[in-house]
């Protein structure tokens, strides 16, 4: 029986997997639905960002120039501007209360606005059949105690209960696609070796192809991080001191100095 979501399986791990016609040739398979947000904390120059027209044809702006091969595909919603309330911190407020309806002043967790976020309500609706309805992710390597979750959590379940951020690659990779042992040098990929196999022999060619694929990548992966953790151990403070400062592009073209 086609299922509609397809795994390996193996030694307590479970791996999900990319989308395969010669499975969904058996029981068509709806196409996956997924959201993301990403939040930057320090904002953007509004004067390079921000369309100065409005509707379909909406300036690219230097900013929004990468985009323009997707330009009919991407609405720019601005008006969205809130009024900071004092008492709290305004980079804690301004991402606890991102993805809600509530007002600044509408202090639901002590002195924040905290609700139940869009993202969640999302995850609700189009993630009741996957393993993780919602994965929460900071590249913030800040770890100045005084940050409060309210700095760094943007996603939240209700009220006063954060969905809290992972920031440690390796636990994003095991929180993943599992983790079959203590042995961190072990491929989780050895796990589901046999599920693999079984499951190649039932695909067309191009999905043997896709499904090496992906399963390479999930390796690669493992190598990075694990390679990442052992230069991280291993790594000594430069003998050169760092350089003050740059010089401007203006300046400086290719190594030699303009007269």
């Amino acid at each position: 029986m086609i299922t509609r979501r397809h795994f390996l399986r193996g030694a307590g791990v479970t791996l999900s997997l990319p989308f395969l016609e010669s499975l969904a040739k058996a029981a068509p398979l709806p196409q996956p639905k997924r959201f993301a947000f990403i939040y930057t904390p320090n904002g953007y120059n509004q004067s390079a960002y921000l369309p100065k027209t409005t509707g379909a044809n909406w300036e690219l702006t230097p900013t929004l120039e990468p985009l323009a091969k997707l330009r009919e595909h991407v609405a720019i919603v601005t008006g969205l501007d809130r009024q900071f309330v004092s008492g709290t911190g305004v980079h804690a407020q301004c991402g606890s209360c991102w993805l809600t309806s509530s007002a600044p002043q509408e202090t639901l967790d002590g002195g924040f606005p905290t609700n139940t976020t869009l993202d969640q309500l999302i995850a609700r609706e189009i993630g009741s059949n996957t393993l993780l309805p919602s994965l929460e992710l900071s590249c913030n390597d800040f770890t100045d105690n005084k940050e409060t979750r309210y700095y760094e959590c943007v996603s939240w379940y209700g009220p006063g209960y954060a969905a809290n951020v992972e920031k440690n690659p390796r636990a994003v990779f095991q929180r993943l696609f599992g983790k079959p042992d203590a042995d961190a040098t072990r491929s989780i990929l050895d796990a589901v070796n046999a599920d693999a196999k079984a499951l190649n022999s039932r695909l067309g060619r191009s999905d043997q192809a896709k499904l090496g694929e992906y399963l390479e990548s999930v390796r690669a992966t493992e190598r990075r991080i694990q390679m990442a953790e052992k230069i991280a151990g291993s790594l000594k403070p430069p003998t050169l001191a760092e350089p003050a400062a740059s010089r401007s592009r203006d300046s400086i073209t290719c190594g030699f100095r303009r007269n």
